[in-house]
């Protein structure tokens, strides 16, 4: 019998990106159930070949593989899914195989597992076929997005390369703009002008120096849950869609327009008033349009767009972005994706009710439990066997979506309830921890502590003394951590609170550290245990051997006074290799493994 192909269609994935489904099956029966299976979880088309024997795989198996693979243990010749597996790997096939058997041998099912198969489902179980090839379906959007994201960061890498050569390559090319030099104006990830150019430009403007229009605007275009897109999907992906975003956005600016990238995930535009308005909703649309294509990989975003326009009342550069990031925020508060333009008396009350209603919704996740903990490893370099995990907070939303903390620690820290919160991670993971140790697990967190309770520390640390000694949880499970630039701020609350902790016998531990010559003098003046490396210095930390130097020398700095490094958002093998050889103790980060609620790393997996 020839092979069977018919159109079918499944709900996962767009139409215009078919699934190639493969069933292996011994009667025209079995093939007949499969797709009925498949039609019961279907909306869109995919399409169906069938075979029976040997000859039909074997020639089946010279086209371009198939995303999903429904197969029995043997075909109706007697070859053997033992067999089919290393022929589907020579030919590179990257495909989910799904053995659909009421009955298997022990020793055949252990051969399968061994070789890669996905799931083992009766074909009595239509309804756990039905999950488990949902399962597949959405594990191969990811990897179709990682297949396309892998070949652009091939790519992003390449540009990056040639721009860093170029920059390098002579003193000369160095920027001079109205006698300020620029160490390359242009940003190596997006290729557009840095946020420094920008302000620069528009500071010339805000001057009296000519520019190419009379009237003009600042645009502020923010990329909407853009962390928790990278959360999702790491940094490598998230700078890629950075890179591709830029190139939607450039292609609608003309040549007069000042472009930059002004912070992480926010572009900033310099442009002419009179169609400022008008290119903000074109360029809304285009990201939109670019979301919508971008959705079946996962990385799909829209944008938030706040547009300020000059007037006689607006003195200086800062007030006029400031405008902007008002109008931004407006756009951001009211759902994202759409364009807000300035309105001074409007927006401040606009601002007023938005912080309130944070507050409200902060005050209410602490007393009805919407705040949850997720937990990612840090794992040693070196062996020792530490059970170490950072503890990060969400709030959980009415709809039971995370919320990242960027969304509302502002809002929080104006409300005046970053102790309380504080507080209410650390008391939870103390209980976490208790329990862990109940277990027979010696489990040690991380615990972040925001600068109000810095500002706070006598009060904090009898709370934290009393909470160890009722919970009798000895202070070494915890290690609380501070930002560098909160202690360097408030020195004298610093060592207050860090000497404290150590008379329970915490750790403490610095992160966003990336300045060697401050990292000596926390080091030698405060008892520091670790200290987190700036995440700047890290990331594309194998191409940039300046980036080396300076993790060595704080490397170097925190030996000298007993102290043990950390690197975070670790992302690929080869910065691994590059912080070993910087010599590193722990790595953290989506390489190691995401947040997740629960903590299931198996640290047993250290090279001894």
């Amino acid at each position: 019998m020839g092979n069977q192909r018919l159109t079918l269609s499944l709900s996962e994935l767009d139409s215009d990106c078919a699934v190639r489904v493969l069933i292996m099956e011994q009667s025209p029966q079995g093939v007949a159930h499969l797709k009925s299976v498949l039609t019961a979880c279907s909306t869109k088309p995919v399409t169906v070949d069938a075979v029976f024997n040997t000859s039909q795989f074997m020639h089946l198996l010279d086209q371009p593989s198939m995303d999903l693979i429904l197969a029995v243990p043997a075909l109706s010749d007697g070859l053997a899914l033992e067999q089919v597996i290393p022929l589907l790997s020579q030919k590179r096939w990257d495909a989910a195989l799904i053995v659909v058997a009421d009955a298997i041998g022990h020793e055949q099912l252990t051969a399968l597992i061994s070789q890669g198969i996905r799931d083992v489902v009766p074909a009595t179980q239509a309804l756990r076929l039905q999950f488990v090839i949902a399962r597949e379906l959405a594990s191969l959007k990811e990897r179709r997005a990682l297949q396309y994201y892998k070949q652009r960061c091939r790519e992003l890498e390449s540009a990056r390369d040639r721009a860093a050569v170029a920059n390098n390559e002579a003193p000369a090319m160095l920027s001079v703009v109205g006698g300020k030099a620029f160490t390359g104006v242009n940003d190596l990830l997006t290729g557009l002008y840095k946020r420094e150019y920008f302000i620069h430009e528009l500071e010339q403007l805000m001057s009296g120096a000519e520019l190419s229009f009379d009237c003009y605007a600042v645009l502020l275009i923010e990329l909407d849950a853009f962390e928790k897109l990278r959360d999702e999907l790491g940094i490598a992906i998230a700078d890629v869609l950075l890179s591709d975003i830029a190139g939607v956005i450039g292609a609608l600016v003309d040549d007069k327009s000042v472009f930059s990238r002004y912070d992480d995930h926010t572009y900033a535009l310099l442009s002419n008033a009179e169609q400022a308005q008008q290119l903000a909703e074109a360029i809304r649309k285009a990201v939109e349009k670019h979301s919508l294509q971008a959705m079946d990989s996962g990385s799909g975003t829209t944008c938030s767009i706040g547009v300020s326009i000059a007037d006689e009342g607006i003195k200086d550069a800062a007030t006029l972005i400031a405008n902007a990031r008002l109008a931004r925020d407006v756009s951001r508060a009211q759902g994202g994706n759409r364009v807000h333009l300035f309105h001074a008396d409007l927006d401040a009350q606009v601002r007023r009710e938005q912080a309130s209603s944070w507050s409200e919704r902060i005050r209410d996740a602490l007393d009805n439990g919407a705040f949850q903990l997720v937990f990612q490893p840090i794992l040693n370099l070196h062996a020792r066997p530490n059970e170490y995990y950072e503890v990060l907070l969400r709030m959980i939303d009415e709809t039971g979506c995370e919320v990242l903390p960027h969304r509302f620690m502002a809002a929080a820290g104006e409300a005046g309830l970053m102790p309380e919160i504080d507080r209410w991670v650390t008391m939870s993971a103390i209980r976490i921890l208790v329990e862990q140790r109940r277990l027979g697990r010696r489990t040690h967190f991380f615990v972040k502590l925001s600068a109000h309770t810095l500002c706070d520390a006598q009060p904090f640390l009898g709370w934290i003394s009393g909470q160890l000694r009722h919970q009798q949880l000895p202070g070494d499970a915890l290690a609380f951590e501070l930002s560098s630039a909160a202690a360097r701020d408030n020195r004298e609350q610093a060592e207050i609170l860090f000497s404290g902790l150590k008379e329970l016998h915490c750790g403490v531990a610095l992160e966003h550290y990336g300045d060697e010559e401050r990292s000596q003098g926390f080091a030698r003046d405060w008892p520091i245990d670790y200290l987190k490396i700036d995440a700047t210095l890290i990331h594309n930390l194998a191409q940039t051997p300046e980036n080396q130097r300076r993790v060595k020398s704080i490397v170097n700095v925190a030996r000298s006074e007993a102290c043990f490094t950390i690197a975070g958002f670790v992302e690929d093998a080869q910065s691994l290799s590059a912080l070993w050889s910087c010599g590193v103790d722990y790595i953290q980060g989506y390489y190691v493994q995401r947040p997740m609620a629960r903590m299931g790393f198996d640290f047993s997996e250290e090279d001894s």
